[in-house]
């Protein structure tokens, strides 16, 4: 006869069993669990930036800009000045060889006249733009000129004593006297912009032949 299985046997086999099922049971449960905070945390760091991280990486692009926008309107308030010192000692020669000139009455004449009255204060406004444009670290440095024409028409050392009440033609060169230092400004200042940069993509163009 064949021997049957004692009670200890069975009770070790169910035992066994039991003890897999809660292995089995164990398992989905991890698996069908959801993500914790802490993985949740850790998937933000590993994608893409924390907010906290991008708002102060703002707030440092938008300091460093500030402090950008400060130092070229210093550097424009700087160059200002420094040119009515070259001003200065451009304006006793231009005296000089303005005195024996004799204006008629035209307007072109009246526009002459101003023109050659603010030749020192021009050469110096030139003088200006081009530095500002230079020195100025920007994609568009040539506007920060503005600030220097804007300067030369308000604060530029020009004053008019007249004995008698000013024509028409006085007007009209005192103001070419006024205007012509900051147009030309601005125009050196673009000009030298667009040098500056035809003289970058000539040299953007040949790097490649040079290597080949």
């Amino acid at each position: 006869m064949p021997s049957t299985p004692d009670d200890g046997t069975f009770s070790s086999v169910s035992a066994r069993w039991i003890e897999i099922q809660g292995l089995i049971s164990s398992l989905g449960a991890e698996t069908k669990a959801p993500p914790t905070k802490t993985e949740g945390t850790r998937k933000t760091k590993s994608g893409k930036a924390a907010p906290p991280a991008l708002l102060t990486e703002l707030a440092k692009r938008c300091a460093r800009s500030h402090m950008s926008k400060i130092q070229s309107i210093l550097i424009s308030f700087g160059v200002f000045w420094l040119s009515l010192w070259v001003a200065g000692v451009l304006a006793w020669p231009f005296a000089k060889l303005n005195d024996g000139i004799i204006y008629g009455d035209g307007v072109l004449n009246a526009v002459a006249m101003g023109v050659m009255s603010s030749m020192a204060r021009t050469l110096a406004a030139v003088l200006a733009g081009v530095l500002v444009t230079l020195v100025i670290v920007s994609r568009k440095s040539q506007w920060w000129a503005l600030i220097v024409a804007a300067l030369y028409v308000v604060d530029a050392p020009v004053r008019h004593h007249w004995g008698r009440p000013a024509t028409a033609w006085d007007r009209l060169w005192q103001g070419v006297d006024l205007l012509f230092p900051a147009v030309a400004c601005i125009a050196a200042a673009v000009a030298t912009a667009r040098m500056r940069r035809k003289r970058s993509d000539t040299e953007r163009v040949a790097q490649p032949g040079a290597a080949g």
